[in-house]
């Protein structure tokens, strides 16, 4: 059992997506909220400090990278580990998503068991 419930924000607007790592993620006890585009995720972000942003890369009106820059700007976010979602998986990807401020990046679709690996990673690395 854990201490601590971590609370996890996800960025995503695929309705499957959403209902699959929720589902996922609240089967380890984590708490989830979820925010259907960038700027009401920021918005999340900014109002419940969570442990972690899963953060997809294709989103309306703002992308997960301009996104991911402006939650870096946030004092109290600095050193939240964000997880690009992204279908972009071509060699060079993975270090222009990194070079915008992520932590790491899981390309979709995703193996569950290495996602909840690298979400107990990141979370515990803290």
């Amino acid at each position: 059992m854990m201490d601590k419930q971590f609370h996890i924000l996800l960025i995503e607007d695929n309705p499957n997506n959403i209902k699959l790592m929720v589902m996922l993620l609240e089967q380890q006890s984590y708490k989830v909220t979820v925010a259907v585009d960038a700027e009401s995720g920021i918005e999340q972000a900014k109002a419940i400090t969570p442990d972690m942003i899963l953060l997809d890369i294709q989103l309306p009106e703002m992308d997960g990278m301009e996104a991911c820059r402006i939650l870096r700007q946030e004092s109290k976010l600095t050193h939240t580990p964000i997880i690009a979602l992204t279908a972009f998986a071509m060699p060079g990807d993975k270090e222009r998503i990194l070079s915008n401020g992520f932590d790491d990046y899981m390309a979709k679709p995703f193996n569950y068991r290495e996602f909840l690996k690298l979400v107990e990673q990141l979370l515990n690395h803290g």
